[in-house]
């Protein structure tokens, strides 16, 4: 289990294996969300069928492959934008696509011997920049669906002493499963999300909430992350602790390009998360 305070930094490539698109693909589907007429009469509503249009034509024919890259260019259509991701990662939001695959949530929640006895409650902290609800669903569904009272409520306190601190806002919470059509799309009305390019949120409290975590820490530990520069500027990484051990998963990354803007003694791996933690079992002791 784990035994010392441990901020684990989460990027796009943490939730993708539970069915979170990146990049391109989540392009790809808000323009495949924005073309369907039920979703423009739904979701789209407040706006003009001119101003989606000209938003599907920007997207259509920029050199750009993500929607962040877009939006942090043309700040006029930041607030449609915003939209267009909240809706289509909400609509990513599955119950067995979190709760069936097997995956980093799932071997965190064994291997960090969640539900022993003797388990210490360290201090652990998950710093995220994906606004997707999927792991404290998998927590909470897991314990829910697992273990009966009055265990079920240790269990309970002991997810609650964790921190989730989603630094880009959050999606509005888990669909439960079967939810009805029309519940759904006024559910994810409730979405608040920023972007990168939002200014303001240098000095936002979820931003002094993460460095006032990572002051604390012992260990940190990035998974799927994309190591942009504003986001480790934010992060205030140059300003950590040396004897922090930093590692870093860097899946589909050139590391030569990721390794100068880490700490310096980061231990960076080529691999997607689950393989990182399957290399860093001393994490679990």
């Amino acid at each position: 289990m784990i035994s010392v305070p441990t901020v684990f930094i989460l990027g796009a490539g943490a939730s993708a294996p539970y069915g979170f698109p990146l990049g391109p693909t989540l392009k790809a589907k808000i323009l495949e969300r924005l073309r369907n007429d039920a979703i423009r009469q739904t979701v789209y509503i407040d706006y003009k069928d001119d101003v989606i249009d000209a938003f599907i034509e920007l997207l259509t024919i920029s050199p750009y492959d993500t929607i962040d890259a877009i939006l942090g260019r043309k700040l006029s259509i930041s607030e449609i934008g915003k939209k267009a991701i909240s809706d289509a990662l909400y609509s990513c939001q599955k119950h067995e696509a979190v709760l069936s695959k097997k995956d980093w949530y799932q071997h965190f929640f064994v291997r960090s011997e969640f539900d022993s006895a003797a388990y210490l409650m360290p201090e652990i902290t998950f710093v995220t920049f994906n606004y997707d609800n999927s792991l404290e669903y998998f927590f909470e569904k897991t314990i829910e669906t697992h273990y009966d009272e009055p265990f079920q409520q240790v269990l309970l306190q002991r997810y609650n002493s964790m921190k989730f601190i989603h630094l880009h806002g959050r999606l509005a919470s888990f669909p439960p499963k079967d939810t009805p059509y029309d519940l759904l799309m006024e559910a994810r009305q409730k979405s608040d999300i920023r972007i990168i390019s939002d200014a303001d949120l240098d000095d936002a409290p979820q931003f002094k909430e993460a460095h006032s975590a990572l002051s604390r820490a012992k260990r940190v530990v990035f998974l799927g992350f994309g190591y942009d520069s504003i986001n480790l500027k934010r992060l205030r990484i140059n300003e950590w602790d040396s004897s922090i051990e930093t590692l870093a998963t860097c899946a589909y990354m050139d590391p030569a390009k990721v390794k100068p803007k880490l700490p310096e003694k980061t231990v960076l791996l080529p691999t997607t998360c689950l393989e990182a933690f399957k290399a860093w079992p001393h994490i679990f002791s």
